[in-house]
Order: structure tokens, then sequence, then C-alpha cells
């Protein structure tokens, strides 16, 4: 992921053309990714890569690695929320890339987090709990990137 983000070129891109849609108003059988990480192409490849994997083991997922599968999605997870937070605390971004950078950490947190959950939830009834239940794995990103961004401007 580190090495998607050092190359991504901040720009805004424009908004896509498909009708957006909240997690909870796909229909069963949808199991595409959420249209609107097009406009963040590095949690796009991220998000393609997990879904790919779960295309993979729904058929077939083996209950007995359910808990090991689920800590390997959550180690996932966590190593795109540490590259944000460490991209964050290395890399100056100029002028409305900042912006950007902390729409796509939004996009994280609000959406392929729950995402993923929900992927893994398909392949495994009950399964979207394991990955809900580590909200702690946004926390760094929270605190490292969104906290700040809320603060009042400082008069100089």
């Amino acid at each position: 992921m580190q090495l998607v983000l050092d190359s991504h070129r901040w720009v805004p891109l424009p908004a896509v053309g498909f009708p957006a849609s909240a997690l909870g108003e796909e229909t069963l059988d949808d199991v595409s990714p959420p249209s609107n990480l097009m406009e963040h192409p590095p949690l796009a490849v991220f998000i393609n890569g997990v879904s790919a994997a779960m295309n993979e083991l729904r058929p077939c997922a083996p209950s007995s690695l359910k808990n090991v599968l689920a800590e390997e999605l959550a180690k996932g997870l966590r190593s795109v929320s540490d590259s944000l937070v460490r991209f964050n605390t290395t890399r100056v971004l100029k002028g409305n890339e900042t912006a950007l950078f902390h729409k796509l950490c939004r996009a994280f947190i609000e959406v392929v987090f729950p995402h993923c959950g929900w992927w893994f939830g398909r392949c495994y009834p009950g399964g979207s709990s394991l990955i809900l239940d580590l909200k702690e794995i946004c926390d760094g990103l929270r605190r490292a990137v969104l906290a700040p961004s809320r603060e009042a401007p400082k008069a100089v």
C-alpha cells in the first residue's frame, strides 16, 4: 500500500456516474465493490484484491479457517490504516492534496472497512462481526488524520 500511496497523484477525479448505494441497500446478489472507491485508486486496488479473494473463497469457504482468515483480513486492514498514518506523517502534501488525502482516509474508515466486514460475512455467516468489531483498526487513522482536520483554524 505504501508504494501505491507514494506513486499516487493527488488530483480530484470526476464523480462516477453510478447511483450511490449505501452498504445496507445492496442486494444479496450484489457483490461489487462500492463505485465511489473509483475516486480513490489506492483504496480501489486494495478492495479489488479483497473482493477477488472473497469471490474465490465464497463458494466453498472452509469453516475451520474462519478465524484464521478473519485475522488475515484484519492484518490487511490494519496494514492499510498504518500505511495511511505513516504517509500522513512522512509526506508534505500541497494545496488541495491534503483535502483529497483526508477524503481518502474517510473513505477507508466509512466505506472500505465496513465493506470488508460485509464481504467476510458473505463468506462466513456471522463473520462480519469478526471484522467490524475490530474498530480499533481505524483509531490511529482517526486520531492522526481526521481529528486534526476538525480543529478550528488558528488566528495568525
